[in-house]
Formats: C-alpha cells, sequence, structure tokens
C-alpha cells in the first residue's frame, strides 16, 4: 500500500477534527466541567461510542505546548495515560507524519485496562487558520504497508483524534478531541462515561506540567 493512502487518511482527520473544534453547526452535549477543562460528548451515526472534546486555556506559548504533543519522551513524562509509543514507519520527520504504536496505561482505577493501538499521524501547522493540528487515527498494518505488531493485550481503533491548538490574545485554547473503540468485554455505557473523564484528566496534567515547567 503506497503512501499515499496514509496521507489521505492524517487529512481526513485533520478535516475532522477542525471541523469538530470549529463547526457551530454540531451539536455536542457538556459531560463534565471541573478547574477550567470542559468536557464534551455527542453520538456520531451508527457509532455506539460517544466522539468527545475536551478544552481549556493554558496560558503559555503555543511553541512550549506544541513541542509537549510533538516530542515523545515529553509526551510520556506528562501524559499519564500513554505507557509507549513507538515509530513503526516515518513518512515526513518534518511534520511527524508516521505510523505508530501506542500502548496505554490501565485508567480510571483499572476501569478501562491496558490497550493498544496502530496509528497513522500528523502534526501540521495550518497559518491560515492560526491552528497547530496534531490528528490521526488507526490503520491496519498491511494498508500501512508494515509488518504485523505483536499485540500482547487488547487490539483498539481510534476515530480521527487528537489536538488543536489556537493561540489567543492571552493564552493559548487546547482542544483534545477523541473517539476510540475500546473493544474487549467492556460495555458501551462504561467506555461513554468513562471517556470523558480520560480526556479531562489528561488535559489537567498537560496543564499543570506545562505550568510547572515554563
Amino acid at each position: 500500500m503506497s503512501n499515499d493512502f496514509l496521507t489521505e487518511k492524517v487529512d481526513e482527520a485533520v478535516k475532522q477534527l477542525v471541523q469538530d473544534y470549529k463547526d457551530p453547526e454540531i451539536k455536542w452535549n457538556k459531560a463534565k466541567s471541573s478547574e477550567g477543562i470542559q468536557v464534551f460528548t455527542r453520538k456520531t451515526g451508527k457509532i455506539k461510542i460517544n466522539r468527545v472534546k475536551a478544552i481549556c486555556v493554558i496560558d503559555a506559548d503555543p511553541e512550549v505546548i506544541w513541542k509537549n504533543l510533538c516530542e515523545k519522551d515529553l509526551r510520556l513524562s506528562w501524559d499519564t495515560a500513554q505507557k509507549s509509543i513507538t515509530v513503526l514507519k516515518e513518512i515526513d520527520p518534518e511534520t511527524k507524519h508516521e505510523v505508530i504504536h501506542t500502548i496505554t496505561n490501565p485508567v480510571l482505577g483499572g476501569i478501562i485496562s491496558s490497550r493498544e493501538y496502530v496509528d497513522v499521524r500528523i502534526f501540521q501547522k495550518i497559518k491560515e487558520q492560526g491552528l497547530y493540528v496534531n490528528a490521526g487515527t488507526s490503520v491496519t498494518e498491511k494498508k500501512a504497508g508494515i509488518k504485523k505488531v505483536k499485540i500482547k493485550g487488547v487490539r483498539g481503533f481510534n476515530y480521527p483524534s487528537g489536538f488543536v491548538l489556537e493561540p489567543l490574545e492571552q493564552g493559548v485554547k487546547v482542544c483534545y478531541i477523541t473517539q476510540s473503540l475500546t473493544n474487549g468485554w467492556l460495555l458501551t455505557g462504561t467506555v461513554n462515561s468513562s471517556i470523558p473523564k480520560v480526556l479531562w484528566q489528561s488535559l489537567k496534567d498537560l496543564k499543570n506540567h506545562i505550568l510547572q515547567n515554563n
């Protein structure tokens, strides 16, 4: 499978994230609001797992926040939901357009156990809209043109997910969006009630890390 397929997938993911972030016609339901972080959910067609977005404002340089998303070691230093990130295929090193294998940590006291994902992602600055976008979505190894990954746990699937950053006059609006099929034996209701808490915690961890270290 050529890299054209992978480019098409990340282009679709970027478009979806920007739409989720900016389109006023999309209706979201508030799920949680605490410590300056708001979380919203919405249903999407026949997919039973909700789409979720969390938003906060961080008083920091956007390049600092961006670096903490782009660089693997920095990401793992604050993101308690992530256990490991391994690059399987590099397509464009400048934009970190690559295929990755991610293993997550158990979250919410083990309600959701460790999951593994194979995603194609990109880090893109959209200058005309003043946005920074880190977008990705799951792919199969066959379509990614890579060897089969040995999955030790449960394999999940991510619909277009990632971060959108928008610099403001004061601070940066940070939006984290995801829609993840965790698979396994979890009930849909359990996933839909748990993921908003996971995103809220991730933004809290990012915000605290940035403010404490810069």
